[in-house]
């Protein structure tokens, strides 16, 4: 694969990762449609995601912060919580994850899913709970609705960020506990792929830094435009996205 392919592909995983569509879901499509893709494993998904969660840093530093310096204990045990249920997966399941990355039809049903949670989660207008008000329930929820997005089709975000708010969190909370939960996330992806890394040709070196930085770039770009997006209640907008995506995926690829 070339620089040309890489950067396409990491702008859409840094667009994507944030907006609720899916970044997995449209790297699987995407990969289906570039003649001679091929990568070493899965490495290539986890490096751009890898970009996505710098984005994460840096947008989210001051959030961050204060986790650390006001020693938010509850908070850090909530994030541990909520992680639980996607490592596990990732560790036991590991080459079947990889294995469905190559299974287009899936994903079009998964797509069709995250549009329900999106459409669904518009409907809920009362949302009280800050960040403080989470509590150990809310966690796990949310980490099972993670534990589903390493699917490709549905939207880690997307289904992360409609769980909390279907537990009453508000929106900006949601946002940020979402985004927040995915650095535990991507760094245990990362560990999990080490040997795929080893595996990629010195051919590949350039390709693969050129995608890396096309997703830190857009990725700090779409984080902006989501958190707008959220507060203004249009996720179902991204719902009738996904459902367009997933009929012509199925029906054409």
């Amino acid at each position: 694969m070339g620089s040309g392919q890489t950067i396409i592909l990491g702008v859409v995983q840094g667009l994507t990762e944030f907006l609720p569509v899916s970044s997995s879901g449209h790297l699987v499509i995407l990969q289906h449609l570039f003649k001679g893709f091929n990568q070493a494993g899965i490495s290539f998904d986890i490096l751009i995601h890898l970009a996505t969660l710098f984005s994460v840093v840096i947008y989210f530093n001051k959030k961050i912060k204060r986790i650390l310096f006001e020693r938010n204990f509850k908070y850090v045990f909530l994030i541990i919580v909520a992680t639980i249920p996607a490592a596990v997966i990732g560790v036991l399941f590991k080459d079947q994850i990889e294995a469905v990355f190559t299974n287009v039809k899936l994903v079009s049903f998964s797509l069709i899913f995250t549009g329900v949670l999106l459409f669904l989660s518009d409907k809920i207008s009362y949302t009280y709970k800050s960040d403080n008000d989470i509590t150990i329930l809310d966690a796990v929820i949310i980490g099972i609705f993670q534990a589903v997005s390493i699917t490709p089709g549905v939207s880690r975000s997307g289904s992360t960020i409609t769980a909390a708010i279907f537990r009453k969190i508000n929106r900006e909370a949601a946002t940020e506990f979402s985004f927040i939960l995915s650095i535990p996330a991507i760094v245990g992806a990362v560990i999990l792929s080490i040997d795929d890394f080893q595996k990629v040709p010195s051919n590949q070196v350039i390709p693969y830094i050129a995608g890396f930085f096309a997703a830190f770039i857009t990725g700090l770009i779409s984080l902006k435009m989501l958190t707008v997006i959220i507060k203004s209640k249009n996720l179902k907008y991204f719902a009738f996205y996904c459902w367009a995506v997933a009929i012509l995926t199925f029906f054409i690829l």
